[in-house]
């Protein structure tokens, strides 16, 4: 049997954590489109239930099961894979992402046979051509890859170099997920903040970058090629678009605005940084039909953020492009951190009141427990404060998002939590037949304290992540202004 005979033999399944809302994952699209491209055609994504996945895992095929991993999800995702390799010892466990990507060690574990370093979607389909298919071997020299052989031994593969052109990458397959809500993209890669929190500035260095060359976008022509088939495909819906700093390229967003108006016309939500801001970025923006604009503030603190977070803006500066974009006539979401180092829970709640001040309503404020993330340097600034064992990846689940941090940090911690799952129920919960919506931002301080003090907040916590995931919330989702934007 030839190498596209394997192929139609070849079963990759895709692992995430789509039970809490990874629902949109558009690095797993578009290694499907790659994989496709090259001939694998039976791609499958599964949730992480053990149960699930057996099922899917069939006699007389080659299964690998890829896991794109995030920190918060490392410890989970490593039970799962040596449970998978105990029971089905042919199975060949994949792991990419962020995390892999910055702790390669994590291929010492017993369930994972390769780990991916850096951008995947040549990586994955070379590797899977370079499997030894008649012998059921792993490839040992394929850049970008740590691979563990069958008799344990690891070879560290070289990284493999980034994809300059990501025009020639094909559009990703979102027959994986069909959209809900929104229709989601992503069309330049890079950044040029260095934020401490964020493990962008983390992927230029592993590259050797500055931002010049790591920064990549695709074409006008491609994009609005994009957008089009996916809007046919799936309806005219709004579009949020999540490059990190959307319009970076000045003569790529004049081109942009001129031609999306006129060729697509819907509007769409977009990242922003309050560095970049001006007239004519705003103009350009509401030109093209911009309905929302994303920046992060993280918090109401100046100082703590230009010497903490790195982040080179003054509140003064903050307010000033609000009022500037609010006179463009678009509506502003704000992201702020709270539980930072050093922090206090007075702090977190100023920085709560400050976005409350500056965003456009309550629904536009998303509140994120700091993530002390592997590739980060904030991480790398207070790491004596974590536990010794490197693959210690604990963290806190709450109603929407994971958290890893760490009390040795700040001993409220387990009140943060919960500040956290609050914002998330009380910014976005429209009480159906009474006209009115409760927000936790419209409560004094004292009021706020009192909540996530009060024992009763765990039987609540459980409920919501129950309703969330009920099919009957998304049926009555006229009720949850969230899912109306």
């Amino acid at each position: 049997m030839d190498k596209n005979g394997f192929k139609n033999k070849v079963d990759v399944i895709f692992v995430g954590d789509f039970l809490n809302g990874f629902r949109n994952s558009l690095g797993i699209c578009l290694l499907s489109a790659c994989l496709k491209r090259a001939g694998f055609k039976n791609i499958k994504v599964c949730d992480q239930r053990f149960s699930k996945i057996k099922k899917l895992i069939k006699a007389n095929r080659f299964t690998f099961i890829a896991f794109s991993t995030l920190s918060v999800y490392t410890r989970p995702y490593l039970r799962l894979a040596e449970k998978l390799k105990r029971k089905f010892p042919e199975v060949v466990t994949l792991f990419g992402g962020p995390h892999p990507t910055f702790m390669p060690e994590m291929i010492e574990n017993y369930g994972v046979d390769a780990v991916c370093r850096g951008e995947a979607e040549r990586a994955l389909v070379e590797f899977l051509e370079n499997y030894d298919y008649r012998n059921k071997k792993v490839p040992e020299n394929v850049p970008g890859w740590w691979i563990k052989d069958f008799n344990g031994r690891i070879i560290k593969n070289n990284r493999a170099e980034i994809i300059n052109d990501i025009d020639s990458l094909p559009d990703p397959d979102r027959s994986l997920f069909p959209p809900f809500g929104k229709l989601h993209f992503i069309f330049s890669r890079g950044c040029p903040g260095y934020c401490s929190f964020c493990a962008m500035p983390g992927m230029k260095h592993f590259y050797d970058k500055n931002f010049k060359d790591y920064f990549r976008t695709r074409s006008v022509d491609k994009t609005l090629a994009e957008i089009k088939s996916v809007v046919a495909s799936f309806g005219r819906q709004n579009l949020f678009f999540h490059d990190s700093i959307f319009g970076l390229d000045r003569n790529w967003l004049k081109e942009f605005s001129r031609r999306y108006r006129l060729e697509v016309g819907l509007p769409f939500f977009c990242n922003s940084s309050i560095n970049i801001v001006d007239h004519e970025y705003l103009q350009l923006l509401k030109s093209a039909g911009c309905k929302n604009i994303f920046f992060g503030l993280e918090t109401a603190d100046q100082e703590v953020r230009r010497r903490v977070l790195k982040k080179n803006f003054t509140n003064t500066d903050f307010f000033s492009v609000i009022k500037l974009a609010r006179s463009y006539g678009l509506e502003v979401d704000v992201f702020i951190l709270i539980g930072l180092p050093d922090g206090k829970l007075e702090d977190d709640l100023n920085s709560m009141a400050m976005a409350a001040e500056a965003s456009s309503n309550y629904h536009n404020i998303s509140v994120q427990v700091l993530c002390y993330l592997p590739g980060t340097s904030i991480r790398k600034k207070y790491q004596t404060f974590f536990p010794k064992d490197k693959e210690d990846f604990r963290f806190s689940r709450n109603v929407k998002y994971p958290v890893l941090n760490y009390k040795s940090l700040r001993k409220d911690l387990h009140l943060l939590y919960r500040l956290q799952s609050l914002t998330t129920l009380f910014a976005y919960l429209v009480i159906p037949g009474l006209g009115i919506r409760r927000t936790i931002f419209e409560l004094p301080p004292k009021v706020v304290k009192l909540l996530i003090h009060l024992p009763v907040f765990h039987i609540s916590n459980m409920l919501a992540k129950k309703i969330i995931k009920h099919d009957s919330f998304k049926k009555n989702k006229k009720y949850f202004s969230f899912f109306k934007k």
